[in-house]
């Protein structure tokens, strides 16, 4: 019995055999209409495609430039590549080795590529002179850092960046200028040590070496030497004066404020009676950043350099140091940062930067006058004028100065109509009577500067009045402060 069950076993496993695996009359175990499709060799990939896809050529360029390249430049069309990586490479000995994938001519690449023969471009050269070397140093006066402190803040950056804001050579062919960075053909680096009261910069033409899973390191090429221009390597730490100018250019964009109520002539006024810069002509942002600087630098405290006493102003504040332009609304300032003590007596000033600013208040032509929103001019009757007033006024002819400044920048005034034999009042800015209530009164700070109808101070170089024959009407001709022609309004009685 039990041998009859496994014959019956046997016979149905054939018969499901044959069920799954269904044969053609060739016996071949293919779908009958799909043809088959042949395994592809994948394609391997050479140096001079790499080359050609990245423009690459030995001589011109190291070995971890090449492969840098190779992993992050854009590769010309022809190939595609799904992934790049570095593996190693080696300036000195001119080789690297990259891991690429992906594929050309529709065929697949996964392969390492080790390329030597990368000769240094610089060999053969060496360093002739110097063509520029500027210290990097904004961090230190920013922070008032003492010389100790700075060399081991710019150490903290072994590519030289912090330590230098130039720094080139030119080299022995005198065609090839090197500077500091890393660069296809070559690296430069530099370092810092202090030498009683200057910073040697150190540089140093460095090969880039990167090991299989390592990290990449600098090795020092000691073909090139820089010890003949040791002496040129040394540099001055920060000084006073460098202070200074580093303040002026960090603040000196948002030093003035303006004022659209304001006649920039109004602070001309101020600094020529006074020898100062007003303080309302200053933002508030500024002058905080000033205080700052000041507290800053006020005591040298540990790990500092310097103990100042900062100030700002204006340079040769009597002398043109703030000029201005009310036909343009606007001012100049030879803006500049020094101590008090400078600052007062205008002496040894060797920060300095002239500044222009315009959008204040202004008066450009004849059509703005009349409109009457700064100045206006009016003949008022004393009262009612007979025909033979009128005619008399028709007839008269005159030209005299209103107000003029004299050589003590002083205004003088002199009213033709403040006689009692006077037909007319002249109100100048409002109904008084006095032409001198505005003019030339805008008090002792400003010397010979006048008001305007809103109290705006403004200065007024000359003002004429002047009445022609057969004429009812008189003109008032007006020079403002500024390049700007004079202007002229008319008012009748």
């Amino acid at each position: 019995m039990k041998r009859l069950i496994l014959c019956i076993t046997a016979v149905i496993a054939i018969g499901m055999t044959s069920c799954n695996s269904p044969l053609d009359h060739k016996g071949s175990s293919e779908t009958p209409g799909v043809p088959s499709t042949p395994p592809q060799n994948p394609y391997e990939l050479v140096e001079a495609d790499v080359f050609e896809a990245f423009s690459l050529s030995k001589g011109h360029i190291t070995a971890s430039a090449a492969a840098k390249k190779i992993t992050n430049g854009t590769p010309a069309s022809g190939i595609t590549f799904t992934e790049r990586k570095m593996i190693a490479y080696d300036d000195q000995a001119g080789t690297f080795t990259v891991e690429v994938k992906g594929t050309k001519d529709g065929k697949n690449f996964s392969q390492k590529i080790s390329v030597t023969g990368f000769t240094h471009p610089l060999a053969g050269k060496t360093i002739q002179s110097i063509a520029d070397c500027e210290l990097n140093l904004d961090d230190a006066i920013e922070h008032n850092y003492s010389l100790a402190k700075y060399i081991e803040e710019v150490k903290k950056d072994p590519s030289g960046k912090k330590l230098v804001k130039k720094l080139s050579f030119m080299l022995s062919d005198s065609v090839t200028t090197i500077e500091l960075g890393e660069h296809d053909s070559y690296t430069l680096v530099a370092e810092a040590q202090a030498v009683g009261t200057k910073v040697w910069v150190q540089p140093s033409v460095v090969f880039r070496k990167l090991t299989e899973g390592g990290t990449e390191t600098l090795v020092k090429n000691t073909e090139f030497s820089f010890t003949h221009l040791n002496s040129s390597l040394k540099k001055d730490y920060f000084e006073a004066k460098d202070v200074f100018k580093y303040i002026l250019d960090k603040t000196a964009d948002i030093a003035i404020k303006v004022d659209s109520k304001e006649f920039a002539s109004s602070f001309y006024a101020f600094a020529k009676k006074s020898g100062q810069a007003p303080v309302n002509l200053f933002t508030e942002g500024f002058k905080t950043k000033i205080q700052n600087y000041a507290a800053l630098y006020q005591n040298k405290d540990s790990d500092e350099h310097l103990a100042l006493d900062i100030s700002y102003g204006a340079f040769q504040p009597k002398n043109g140091g703030i000029d201005a332009d009310d036909y343009t609304g606007t001012v100049t300032i030879k803006l500049c940062i020094a101590t008090n003590e400078q600052i007062v007596n205008q002496n040894d000033i060797t920060a300095i930067k002239p500044i222009e600013k315009s959008g204040f208040a202004s008066i450009p032509d004849n059509a703005a006058l009349a409109k009457k929103n700064h100045l206006f001019f009016n003949l008022i009757p004393k009262s009612s004028l007979s025909p033979a007033d009128k005619t008399n006024w028709k007839n008269k002819v005159f030209s005299r100065a209103l107000l003029r400044i004299n050589e003590s920048n002083n205004a003088i005034t002199d009213n033709p109509f403040g006689g009692s034999d006077s037909l007319f009042n002249l109100c100048v800015n409002s109904e008084n009577t006095n032409p001198a209530t505005y003019l030339g009164s805008a008090g002792g700070s400003y010397g010979g500067a006048s008001k305007t109808k809103n109290n705006k101070v403004i200065f007024i170089e000359n003002i004429q009045l002047e009445k022609k024959a057969n004429s009812t009407s008189m003109e008032v001709l007006v020079k403002l402060k500024g390049s700007g022609p004079v202007l002229k309004v008319t008012t009748e009685p």
